[in-house]
């Protein structure tokens, strides 16, 4: 999911640069519209995605299923990190003049401990840990998401008008 993400979420603003239409956008809307449309398509997507890939997981890996519940919880506690951080990334990266190779470097280091936790969580989920063995990971999961979401509506708005 972090690598689909990382080829895809970027274009949902480069593609407003390159056709031009983001300047009448940043004319006709409100930043905070701007961004809550991207970040809903974002999560539109991904979670298309992880509908698809989750139930595929299980039946080519021959996973344990018996905690399928706690690992779709945690892909989509993934879905929406992956989403809140690549919504701003996206959005900053689409300034620059060199667009391809610029959103990953920026995006690693933002994702490198939420990677970790779910890394941690799906392996818990996985071997049969429970929601009491990985609710540290799930605490981390959640805050970051809140963070993320609440920092990218703050900042949006000066990336976006810059």
């Amino acid at each position: 999911m972090f690598f689909a993400a990382m080829a895809g979420l970027a274009h949902v603003f480069v593609r407003e640069e390159e056709a031009g239409t983001s300047l009448a956008l940043r004319l006709s809307a409100d930043p905070d519209a701007v961004y809550v449309g991207k970040f809903a398509f974002n999560l539109t997507l991904l979670s298309c995605m992880a509908a698809i890939i989750g139930p595929l997981f299980f039946v080519f890996t021959d996973a344990p299923s018996e905690h399928w519940a706690l690992f779709m919880l945690v892909l989509l506690l993934g879905v929406i990190a992956l989403c809140a951080g690549t919504t701003l990334v996206a959005a900053i990266v689409s300034k620059a003049a060199v667009k391809g190779p610029l959103f990953a470097v920026l995006s690693l280091p933002i994702f490198l401990v939420p990677l970790w936790w779910l890394i941690a969580a799906s392996d818990k989920a996985l071997t049969g840990g429970g929601f009491a063995a990985m609710s540290s990971e799930l605490i981390g999961l959640v805050s970051y998401c809140v963070v993320m979401v609440t920092l990218s509506v703050l900042l949006f708005k000066v990336v976006w008008l810059e």
